[in-house]
């Protein structure tokens, strides 16, 4: 186990909860067009509440820039506070 200051882990936390939440959102999708409610045997309404709208190249973009950012976190092995008792 290290131990680690909490000044330098924190820039790699809000990184993380940052591009966490953009892949989410993209996961999450987007209100499809009621215009093609029809094309799924539903009503607007129903579509809107049953289906979401995803595109999958931001997916893939988000999950990419989550990955770096989840790869960047071997770095954090350097900043490792060094215990100044000697025994």
């Amino acid at each position: 186990m290290a131990i680690y200051r909490k000044d330098h882990v924190d820039p790699y936390l809000k990184e993380l909860e940052s591009y966490y939440w953009n892949v989410r959102r993209a996961v999450e999708g987007d209100t499809p067009n009621p215009n093609l409610a029809h094309q799924y045997h539903a009503s607007p309404d129903e579509f809107a509440k049953h289906y979401c709208d995803i595109d999958m190249d931001r997916v893939e973009r988000e999950l990419g820039r989550f990955k770096a950012t989840v790869d960047g976190l071997k770095q954090l092995k350097k900043k490792a506070s060094k215990s100044t008792h000697r025994p």
